[in-house]
């Protein structure tokens, strides 16, 4: 068997709550007060209607037919006495919600707790998608708890409902035409963004509805706004869309974002130029003679070859700069026994290009021999052949290695273990190159 399903996101919340009197209206048309002199009329009423409730408000349905109670779900349900118990249950627990001065409450209660003995009777719980419980016993008792509740403790889902949060059981028979296409289309919402095929390049806005048409909106960036007024009975043409409509940013975001308005931009170029700089110190103070220095490895360490007077050799660093956070600005410094150069009065860390070590199988690995980066620290100042010093390029504050006396041929290179203070504040105290 099969009962076309109303979509219960479109009915009410987790609960149910509205589903007493959608299944009475669907059956019979009969209002709720006449519900009890139903059952003097007719075997089993609450029991037929507790079903109808329970397949109109099941989540388990294709293309309108529900998919949860079957016919061999009613054959299974004839004469047994399981039915006639469950029966019983409705009846009594229809008197106890008549008592109380809360309709509303009441038949709600009701409803779920019809729905929720079908489906225990039925063993559909877990095909409904619905909690389980352990007996009717355990239903009935739930709905009694339920029925002591304030309404205030069980609000319903504002965007399950045409009416709102404060909407109670509905009367479809006399639902407006709004309210019926907005339960016919649970996917149109006031606000909300639509394609359409007949429109294929715009993308409208739904700006109002009423029990006569539907108006959507295109606003386009230039030019006037396109209007459609559509039929309540068109409504399924129109697809929801998560696409964003098209907005212009504001001027004054627009300006403010701008490359060469953002320090985040400013920033980058100036660690730019201190890269730019430092490569340009280093190929301007290069040593003339490439035959000069000699590299070494295990021990790593930098030879002299030939004979140099007194500050002839200055060795710079080579490689990219990179950002010292500011936060961590001080302790890095004091700590740090990296190569810092300083620009626009900011620091920035060297980062030395990969080292060359292969020495016997040159065309297996990449990478370079910078001669500042292989001299090593030295303890020993009697040992100590060249001094740290700061000199001044084009702006950029430079830590080179200066020899300060005349060095001998076939010496290994030593600099002092101390670490280089930072450079002075002011330019005028430093070196110029």
């Amino acid at each position: 068997m099969a009962m076309n399903s109303v979509n219960s996101s479109a009915i009410a919340s987790g609960e149910l709550e509205c589903m007493l009197t959608l299944a009475e209206l669907h059956i019979s048309g009969m209002k709720m007060q006449d519900a009890m002199n139903a059952v003097q009329r007719h075997s089993l009423a609450l029991t037929r209607t507790a079903l109808a409730a329970a397949m109109l408000t099941s989540k388990k349905h294709q293309d309108g037919v529900s998919k949860l109670i079957y016919k061999s779900d009613f054959d299974r349900l004839k004469g047994k006495a399981s039915t006639r118990q469950l029966d019983e249950m409705l009846t009594s627990m229809w008197k106890q919600a008549e008592e109380l001065k809360n309709p509303d409450l009441a038949y709600r209660c009701w409803g779920t707790a019809a729905v929720r003995l079908v489906l225990h009777c039925l063993n559909k719980e877990k095909a409904a998608k619905a909690e389980a419980y352990e007996s009717f016993e355990k239903i009935v008792q739930l709905f009694s708890e339920e029925l002591t509740r304030s309404p205030l403790t069980r609000p319903i889902d504002s965007s399950a409902s045409t009416g709102g949060p404060d909407a109670g059981v509905r009367d479809l028979l006399n639902a407006s035409s709004q309210e019926v296409a907005l339960l016919q289309n649970s996917h149109i919402k006031i606000g909300g963004r639509y394609c359409n095929s007949e429109y294929p390049d715009q993308l409208l806005v739904l700006k109002s509805l009423d029990d006569h048409k539907a108006t959507f909106e295109h606003r386009p960036l230039f030019g006037e706004a396109l209007v459609v007024h559509e039929d309540l009975d068109s409504l399924r043409k129109w697809k929801a869309t998560k696409k964003d409509v098209t907005t212009m940013c504001p001027k004054a975001v627009c300006i403010a974002r701008l490359p060469h308005n953002l320090d985040m931009v400013q920033k980058e170029m100036d660690k730019a130029q201190a890269t730019a700089l430092l490569m340009e110190a280093y190929m301007t103070n290069k040593p003339n003679d490439d035959t000069l220095l000699a590299f070494t490895c295990h021990p790593a360490n930098l030879v002299l070859m030939k004979n140099v007077k007194k500050k002839q050799l200055k060795l710079y660093p080579m490689g990219t700069c990179s950002f010292i956070p500011a936060k961590e600005q001080e302790t890095f410094l004091e700590k740090t026994k990296n190569a810092v150069v300083w620009y626009k009065e900011k620091p920035y860390q060297v980062q030395a290009f990969k080292a060359f070590s292969s020495f016997t199988k040159p065309d297996t690995e990449a990478g370079t021999l910078c001669p500042y980066f292989w001299v090593k620290s030295c303890d020993d100042q009697e040992e100590v052949n060249l001094q740290k010093s700061w000199t001044v390029y084009k702006g950029l504050k430079i830590p080179i290695l200066e020899n300060g006396e005349m060095i001998e041929a076939q010496t290994v290179l030593l600099k002092s273990a101390e670490q280089l203070e930072q450079p002075p504040a002011k330019k005028g105290k430093a070196k110029a190159s």
